[in-house]
């Protein structure tokens, strides 16, 4: 689990080289919540130095404070096996 900016920042480091060489967020549905959070749904695509692709889906839950608007809880998703019809 990472916990805030230092967390996510200090998990990078420790991938190094293994990180994505593109990390894409697109999609993004955002949908505000009485209590004033908002939930965001997005996809994501990742390039991996061997040329191999990752996707899947961000669910986020987003508070606005001093800081602006930050990421206080995620969901990752990944996408392992197309749909199937």
């Amino acid at each position: 689990m990472l916990a805030g900016l230092a967390g996510a920042r200090d998990a990078a480091l420790a991938l190094g080289e293994a990180n994505p060489l593109a990390h894409h967020v697109t999609n993004i549905v955002l949908d505000e919540a009485p209590d004033g959070t908002v939930q965001a749904l997005s996809k994501y695509l990742g390039v991996m130095t061997d040329g191999s692709v990752a996707s899947g889906t961000y669910e986020d839950t987003l508070r606005h404070g001093d800081d602006g608007w930050r990421i206080t809880h995620r969901v990752v998703r990944p996408r392992r096996v197309p749909l199937k019809p």
